[in-house]
């Protein structure tokens, strides 16, 4: 079994790796939010969803968009516009990347300032800042986030 969830998470990250990847080739400005933040900060997640916050600057948003093209998730049936607001979810094997320009109490510029570079691979990425991720998580609908900055404030209480 444990194996097979290795597998399964192998190939997640064999196609959501390469995006970030590129995305940081491209110098694009984005930061992990979400499941990936909350496990960097010591939550008990699952890993097999990317969420990103990506900086609204047009420059970055072209970069976004080229990197979509270069993998040619840029087809209706790949990339799904899921609001108004931008908010775009590609499915990916055993998973999805979610990308967001804009999410109750971030201010990208300053969250971006904050954030905390992190090495994954041989690649170094920001990472949503923990008081930064309590305070999204508390903002947002869904009671699961509530419980999540409750956990998270509970864990910072710890730090040394």
């Amino acid at each position: 079994m444990a194996n097979q969830v290795d597998q399964e998470e192998a190939s997640f990250w064999d196609e959501a790796f390469p995006f970030l990847e590129t995305l940081t080739r491209k110098e694009c400005k984005f930061l992990l939010i979400g499941n990936i933040a909350c496990k960097y900060h010591g939550l008990r997640t699952e890993l097999s969803e990317v969420d990103l916050l990506v900086s609204s600057d047009a420059d970055d948003m072209m970069l976004l968009f080229e990197t979509l093209h270069e993998l040619g998730w840029t087809s209706k049936d790949r990339a799904i516009k899921k609001s108004d607001d931008f908010y775009l979810s590609i499915p990916v094997q055993d998973g999805c990347i979610d990308i967001i320009s804009q999410t109750p109490g971030l201010h990208f510029p300053e969250v971006y300032e904050r954030a905390v570079n992190v090495k994954f691979g041989k690649l170094f990425l920001k990472v949503l800042h923990r008081d930064d991720l309590i305070r999204n998580k508390s903002l947002l609908d869904d009671p699961r986030h509530l419980d999540e900055a409750i956990e998270l404030s509970m864990l910072s209480t710890f730090d040394v």
